[in-house]
């Protein structure tokens, strides 16, 4: 099983042990990231700990937040977070119209074993769209073909009606969906 397959289904557990949780923040839009990412108890901390990684769950040079493995970490600044290596690179946007080929852009810079950005389109239309724009950027990267081979890239979509979770893997040829657990969510 492949980074981003394991990532989406550790995701889709916690989302699924923590589900009233994510009613009760879906439509809050502070209190949702800071449930997704940046408090101790983060939906992005679960997943971490289900993959036997570590989350710096604050910016890390504009990055939402990032997994690493406890060898990546330097010990030498007990009050801050200087890593050698970055497994996943992790970005969330509330907001699907903001611009997400921002996220893209910048994860294509980052140098990580999986690039995961999560969002919320307003409809499978406005998905399909986004996807084929955002695909033809990554495309153009001189890291495309690696990304491709090793599934290195992972948009997971939250759909409010009907309530699913949707993910998506990079391929040079079109982006493949995953399923988990041989479902859709």
């Amino acid at each position: 099983m492949s980074l981003a397959e394991s990532f989406f289904e550790n995701w889709c557990n916690v989302i699924e042990k923590r589900n009233d949780e994510v009613n009760q923040y879906w439509c809050k839009t502070k209190e949702y990231t800071n449930f997704i990412i940046h408090a101790e108890n983060s939906v992005l901390m679960d997943v971490a700990t289900l993959l036997g990684l570590r989350c710096y769950n604050s910016d890390y040079y504009y990055l939402d937040s990032v997994l690493y493995e406890e060898s990546d970490y330097i010990k030498d600044f007990l009050h801050q977070c200087y890593l050698t290596n970055i497994r996943i690179a992790f970005e969330h946007e509330n907001d699907f119209k903001s611009g997400l080929y921002q996220e893209v852009s910048h994860l294509l810079l980052i140098n990580s074993e999986l690039k995961v950005v999560v969002s919320y389109p307003p409809s499978e239309s406005a998905e399909a769209a986004e996807l084929k724009y955002l695909h033809g950027i990554i495309s153009s990267s001189p890291i495309a073909d690696n990304l491709s081979d090793r599934q290195g890239f992972l948009f997971i979509m939250g759909h409010v009606n009907p309530y699913r979770w949707v993910a998506w893997v990079y391929h040079k040829s079109e982006w493949r969906k995953l399923l988990t657990n041989g479902r859709n969510w």
